[in-house]
């Protein structure tokens, strides 16, 4: 995977080349101070977008006198965004009351246990802000896109850091796919949602391949700039087909029910005959976790549930030693 590839795959690259097949979106570039601000560790919404979480968690009719602050806990600021702010709030507008926040490449969907609706759905420029500061994969996007690419050491051509309103549309589930591109063919599909078992997949996925494919042909094949890339779409009802995203063609790109050391091979042996691959979860015994689950608990649970921090048991076993043997010696008191 090239750093041109990455690129190529920023949502502005590809806007306006789809707009007719995709979803209606505003882009505002971020200034330096923004993207300063989204990297911070602190979790401090901008100035004054506190009160919409107010409202949230008080409601509407409790007025700022009403709620008890405790006047002794030390408050931190935030900084000033109202330009932004105001920008967010009429785009939010034009895009019919609700939308979907993404930066260049991802969307926070490792964030949205942190939302109230437990959704990407934002209704105000506090719950795009509580979204994207609360994002490991929006870090990503900020800090280091291009960490697997082959060139990842050569310069790149510069680009502007932004942040991408979609209007929110309810998606059902089981009719969101991935698929997969190999020299200009469509060689994979995989549903999107790939931890659970749906019935209506399975019993019309030859259909649903059948749509996607004729989409494809119209309106994607040899319009996107690379021949290998990964898309994401929504098949709203039959024949109508929406392009969701589209994705670099690399281990940074999740192969959802395909292994990237098999994709790989697909483009070393690439043939024009080679068979659409259609991947679903064919029955409930398929059925996993929720691969975003771990982000909505701290990472020290994750590392001791899953063995990726030995050290951390170690300490834990170890606590609970010095725990037992101190309630073995108060009981000793208690007889002696």
């Amino acid at each position: 995977m090239r750093k041109t590839q990455v690129l190529n795959c920023s949502f502005s690259k590809w806007y306006q080349d789809f707009r007719s097949v995709t979803v209606r979106s505003r882009v505002i570039d971020l200034t330096d101070d923004v993207v300063k601000y989204l990297l911070s560790d602190a979790l401090v919404l901008p100035r004054g977008e506190g009160n919409d979480l107010d409202r949230q968690l008080y409601g509407a009719s409790e007025s700022e006198d009403e709620v008890e602050w405790d006047d002794t806990v030390r408050t931190v600021e935030g900084p000033d965004f109202g330009e932004l702010n105001a920008k967010i709030r009429d785009y939010v507008a034009q895009l019919d009351g609700a939308v979907v926040p993404k930066l260049n490449w991802s969307a926070p969907r490792d964030a949205t246990w942190i939302n109230f609706n437990n959704s990407l759905r934002c209704t105000t420029p506090a719950d795009v802000f509580l979204l994207l500061k609360s994002s490991d994969f929006v870090t990503h996007d900020l800090s280091d896109p291009f960490s697997d690419c082959d060139d990842a050491e050569c310069p790149s051509d510069a680009f502007t850091y932004q942040l991408i309103l979609r209007k929110w549309i309810d998606i059902a589930p089981q009719e969101e796919f991935r698929c997969f591109v190999v020299n200009d063919c469509l060689v994979g599909i995989s549903q999107r949602h790939h931890t659970i078992y749906f019935p209506s997949i399975n019993n019309d996925h030859k259909t649903i391949a059948d749509d996607i494919q004729r989409f494809f042909d119209v309106s994607i094949r040899h319009h996107f700039p690379d021949s290998d890339f990964v898309f994401d779409v929504y098949r709203k009802t039959d024949r109508n087909v929406i392009l969701l995203d589209f994705n670099p063609f690399g281990i940074v790109t999740d192969g959802l029910l395909f292994e990237w050391e098999e994709l790989f091979k697909m483009t070393e042996s690439f043939s024009n005959a080679a068979k659409l691959d259609f991947r679903f979860v064919e029955s409930e015994c398929g059925i996993k976790p929720h691969p975003y689950q771990c982000y909505a608990i701290p990472q020290d649970f994750v590392h001791l549930t899953s063995g990726l921090d030995p050290a951390k048991f170690t300490d834990l076993l170890n606590l609970e030693i010095q725990k037992n043997d101190g309630l073995s010696s108060d009981d000793d008191d208690d007889y002696s």
